[in-house]
This record gives C-alpha cells, sequence and structure tokens, in this order.
C-alpha cells in the first residue's frame, strides 16, 4: 500500500472521530432542549404549566370562534391560528392564564403586525379596558391554587 493512502486513511480516520465527537455533542445538546420547556424539565411529560397554558390557548380561540381578530380571517382549529397574551406571562404572570388576557390571531397577524411592528388593533384595545372590570381577588386565589 502507498504512504499516500496510509495518510488518507490516517487522515479519514482523524476526521471520522472528530465528526463522532460533534455528533455526540449535539445528541447531548438536543436531548438537553428536548427535556426542557418554558424553563421547566419536563421529563418526557407535559408539565403542569404547559398543560395550563394549553388549555387557556383552547379556551381564547373557542371563545374568538377561531377568528383572527385582526384580520378577521376564520381558522378553524389550524396551527396557523395562535392565542396571544395581551399583557405578557413575563411582565404580568398572574395573568397568564386569564382567558380574558387572550386574544386570537393568524400567524400572520401574531408575529408580523404584533411582535415585528407592535401594532394593536381595536380588539386589543377593547380587551385590555374589559380587563379593568376583573375580579383580581378572584384571580390572585385562582393563581395560588395552581401554584
Amino acid at each position: 500500500m502507498s504512504e499516500y493512502y496510509k495518510m488518507s486513511d490516517e487522515w479519514l480516520l482523524k476526521e471520522l472521530r472528530h465528526l463522532k465527537s460533534d455528533i455526540e455533542k449535539i445528541k447531548r445538546i438536543m436531548a438537553g432542549r428536548a427535556r426542557w420547556r418554558n424553563g421547566h424539565e419536563n421529563n418526557g411529560h407535559i408539565n403542569k404549566g404547559s398543560q395550563l397554558l394549553l388549555e387557556w390557548s383552547r379556551a381564547v380561540k373557542e371563545r374568538d370562534k377561531f377568528t383572527c381578530k385582526m384580520c378577521e380571517t376564520v381558522l378553524g382549529q389550524s396551527d396557523e391560528l395562535h392565542a396571544h397574551h395581551i399583557y405578557s406571562k413575563k411582565d404580568h404572570p398572574s395573568l397568564k392564564y386569564v382567558v380574558e388576557n387572550g386574544i386570537s390571531l393568524c400567524k400572520t397577524c401574531h408575529i408580523d403586525r404584533v411582535h415585528n411592528n407592535g401594532e394593536l388593533c381595536e380588539a386589543i384595545e377593547e380587551a385590555k379596558e374589559m380587563m379593568l372590570d376583573l375580579d383580581w381577588d378572584e384571580i390572585e386565589q385562582w393563581n395560588e391554587a395552581v401554584g
């Protein structure tokens, strides 16, 4: 066997070892990401907070008759319909599961108009006004109950 092939084989083996190492690193990173959702380790199941958010999202969409409140497109139970928090979960955690703090938006309105341009529609402004009439003591009691 010529020196060229021996060198090539050694080089190839070295590259394969590096590649295998890189693949193992990527697998560990992806496994870590799969275990963590919304800052909570889920260990292969939906945690309580995620389940409550799914129920909240469904209730918001049902209330809005599966219609985008900005462009008024009816989307049914499509993945293209999002439930948007009027007051953010981060800044107002006590409102995270309050249906009145949600509005149904199609993917385009939600991402392009609300998040990228900060555009508010009349429906969002109306919802903010309605929220002033909520029973805040009842909301706090419910939040304490769900932990």
